[in-house]
């Protein structure tokens, strides 16, 4: 429980910068598929904060790449990236990341709304 605290308390002082470290490869990528169904998303009401004006898409999924892992606890990110190194898909820190995904994708729509 102490340790628990300590580490919000942490990220919190450090602005976080505890967030993962993601490589800007990962990030492109991200960003590419995200602009290949921003369009259709925004359009259908899937993704009510994406922009319907093309332009303004590919600032809009860039925004959200980036503060999708910047949520993410860096000992995560390393833990998962380990993870699919030995061929685990779905271990402990993945799964960890995959039960907050809803949430922090929802929050980095809404900051970067278009």
């Amino acid at each position: 429980m102490q340790n628990r605290l300590i580490g919000a308390l942490l990220a919190a002082l450090c602005g976080g910068a505890v967030a993962a470290n993601v490589p800007s490869q990962m990030l492109a990528a991200n960003t590419q598929a995200c602009v290949q169904l921003a369009g259709m998303m925004s359009q259908k009401g899937m993704d009510p904060y994406a922009p319907k004006d093309k332009s303004k898409q590919p600032a809009y999924c860039g925004c959200v790449s980036k503060k999708y892992w910047d949520q993410v606890p860096q000992a995560d990110y390393d833990g998962m990236m380990a993870e699919m190194t030995r061929g685990e898909q779905h271990g402990p820190r993945g799964k960890a990341i995959d039960k907050a995904l809803d949430q922090r994708m929802e929050n980095a729509k809404k900051s970067c709304r278009g």
